[in-house]
């Protein structure tokens, strides 16, 4: 009597029936852990690992990658001239705000190794 399903039987072979038994039986272990007995302590240790794997990984990416790619501006070869706008670098300041200038005499330039950026 407790064996008889209480639903249709599906046709499909893993498909388990719902009988009055099933209901009296404990049901086995799933071992899946209990998310509120779970230590804290282990979160914290695997949220700093994680971390410190992503800051390895930027690190790596940075030295073994960057390096490795081409600039997308190309270096300039030809040599400055007369009338030339030109960036003057500066180590305090960002390229962006480097003040420009116009070349209006090369003898100053010549004496020094002149490149382009």
């Amino acid at each position: 009597m407790n064996n008889g399903p209480l639903t249709f039987l599906s046709e499909e072979p893993d498909l388990k029936a719902l009988t009055p038994s099933s209901f009296l039986q404990d049901l086995p272990n799933n071992d899946v852990p209990d998310l509120d007995k779970i230590d804290k302590t282990n979160i914290n240790k695997r949220s700093k690992y994680v971390q410190r794997l992503r800051q390895i990984l930027k690190e790596r990416f940075r030295t073994e990658y960057l390096i490795f790619l081409r600039s997308s501006i190309p270096k300039r070869l030809d040599q400055i001239k007369v009338g030339d706008v030109v960036l003057i670098g500066r180590e305090d300041k960002k390229r962006l705000y480097w003040p420009l200038a116009k070349v209006i005499e090369l003898s100053f330039l010549e004496e020094m190794d002149v490149q382009g950026w």
